[in-house]
């Protein structure tokens, strides 16, 4: 029999000796990380996609670099990559990079420093330049920044011309305005999930595998990787936490095995617990070892 880490394989005979695959702890357990319960296995998908985001980053950071140009270019032109359709015959790579910047783009956020960006022609909303919005703008604010549009940290409507429908006022409304605005910081977008909104492919990871999953914050299993014992025996705690050896009573519910009764004693069922404990075989090793006596030791 031969046990994988995520699963285990094993053939019988008595018949046609068909090989069956069983799980014993499900993937998305086994990609979890240590303190939820996990292996930390980095998922393939996740990672790849957490990997994509560094162009998506280079696209908004690095337009002198040649690759950024011929993209920008050919598929984004003079719009921006928030609002950039696939549309037919694209190249794979582009392709790629738009599927990771739908599962990314909720991480990105736009920061207002010095508020120099254009109000009107610049999208720093993520869904578009404002002048697409609206019907029209107004000839006396195509100049008007960021900055030239609020008021003591807050937008000021007063300060326009130009008549702004309430969905595109809430899209405003969403993005805060600072206390001041700082003229050595420049706008621009930055990564959300940092605290210093610079894209990783960790905190990416990170990041997109909370949203793909539910844990119990309250359970933690790091006490198990913080015993002094060697990494076998921690794996082998962890697998049996997890009822994730192969006793009689998981092989006979996983149909491998004709019965879940204990081979050795053939009392009771061989879960776990009666297993390491509770069997007489394994009770006179522990009585031998004197941890019997020990208060709480037969405690379930």
């Amino acid at each position: 029999m031969t046990k994988l880490i995520g699963s285990q394989r094993a053939s019988f005979g008595g018949g046609n000796g068909v090989e069956r695959k069983w799980n014993l702890v499900k993937w998305a357990t086994v990609t979890s990380p240590k303190k939820y319960g996990g292996l930390a296995i980095r998922e393939a998908r996740l990672s790849n996609i957490a990997l994509l985001g560094k162009l998506i980053w280079s696209i908004l950071h690095d337009k002198h670099k040649l690759w950024v140009k011929v993209l920008s270019h050919k598929y984004i032109k003079q719009g921006s990559i928030w609002n950039t359709e696939a549309g037919k015959n694209i190249s794979l790579v582009w392709k790629s990079i738009l599927k990771a910047l739908e599962a990314l783009k909720n991480g990105f956020r736009f920061r207002i420093g010095d508020g120099s960006s254009s109000l009107w022609y610049h999208d720093w909303t993520g869904m578009g330049a404002l002048c697409h919005l609206v019907d029209f703008v107004n000839i006396s604010d195509t100049v008007l920044c960021i900055k030239d549009a609020s008021s003591c940290g807050s937008w000021d409507g007063n300060k326009m011309m130009t008549i702004v429908p309430n969905n595109v006022q809430t899209l405003v409304d969403q993005h805060t305005l600072p206390s001041f605005f700082n003229s050595v910081v420049p706008d621009k977008w930055i990564w959300g999930v940092s605290k210093q909104g610079i894209y990783s492919c960790l905190s990416a990871y990170d990041w997109l595998l909370e949203q793909h999953r539910n844990w119990d914050t309250n359970d933690n299993w790091d006490w198990i990787w913080k015993l002094k014992i060697p990494q076998k025996i921690q794996h082998f705690i962890w697998s049996c936490m997890h009822k994730a050896i192969p006793t009689n009573w998981l092989r006979h519910h996983c149909n491998m095995a004709n019965a879940a009764t204990c081979q050795q004693c053939s009392e009771r069922e061989e879960d776990v617990m009666h297993c390491l404990r509770d069997c007489p075989d394994s009770r006179y090793v522990w009585a031998n070892l004197q941890l019997l006596e020990y208060h709480g030791f037969l405690s379930y």
